[in-house]
């Protein structure tokens, strides 16, 4: 198993779908959606920006933080850490 944090948060959290029609039938096809690492980081980066103080940071460096934040969690997981 990999330990790369990047292929770890591989996979659809939040899928999103093409909706089609074929004759009478619906049909809803996976057409990709958010995925593990990027929902981490962006839950993240809505904890750092609760913070006021933070708020003197750039938001380049905020950014930076909530994935780097994302990276460990999804590395920790991938150790079996509890």
């Amino acid at each position: 198993m990999s330990t790369d944090p990047k292929t770890l948060g591989e996979g659809d959290v939040s899928p999103t779908y093409r909706e089609s029609f074929e004759f009478t039938q619906r049909i809803l096809e996976p057409e990709g959606g958010l995925n593990l690492r990027t929902y981490i980081a962006t839950a993240a980066l809505q904890g750092i920006l609760a913070n006021p103080e933070s708020w003197l940071i750039g938001s380049e460096s905020r950014s930076e933080r909530a994935v780097k934040e994302a990276d460990s969690l999804l590395a920790e997981l991938a150790k079996g850490g509890k």
